[in-house]
């Protein structure tokens, strides 16, 4: 009988793993962790998790993404608590050198979109920074949610 189960766990583990689509999407709440998107870190910079949001106490912050495969494009939507209208941005870590980020504005929705090919991959994994130039300490800035779509399969 389990042996019997084998080649249907085998082949349903090649069509996840195959992505015929293209594109992979992975979600973190900051509630619950997430296998593809590491926690907020540096952790001296972030007060911890309080009602599904993480606010920041100084910035830059960063997370990393599992990247399987090669794929062109990552559209990251990262959901934010920002009642101060701070200016922020979010940055993929580029190979153009130590600490090299190409820094996006998100639009309201808190979208952005990278071009991979220039990107930093480490370990297998991306690594994202979220900026917000002028904050301060009596400004309230959190992160809710982080989206990030990874399409165009290489």
């Amino acid at each position: 009988m389990i042996y019997s189960a084998v080649p249907l766990i085998l082949g349903w583990a090649f069509v996840v793993d195959y992505n015929s689509s293209g594109v992979r999407s992975f979600y973190y709440s900051l509630e619950k962790s997430s296998v593809m998107i590491t926690p907020l870190f540096p952790a001296q910079r972030l007060f911890g998790i309080d009602d599904g949001r993480q606010r920041l106490k100084k910035e830059p912050v960063y997370f990393h993404v599992r990247y399987p495969r090669g794929y062109r494009k990552a559209d990251v939507i990262i959901s934010v608590d920002n009642p101060h209208k701070l200016k922020w941005g979010i940055g993929l870590e580029t190979g153009g050198g130590e600490w090299s980020y190409e820094v996006k504005t998100p639009d309201p929705t808190g979208f952005v979109s990278f071009d991979l090919r220039q990107a930093k991959i480490t370990d297998h994994s991306l690594r994202f920074m979220i900026t917000v130039p002028g904050f301060s300490s009596d400004a309230t800035f959190a992160v809710d949610a982080i989206s990030v779509i990874l399409r165009d399969k290489l």
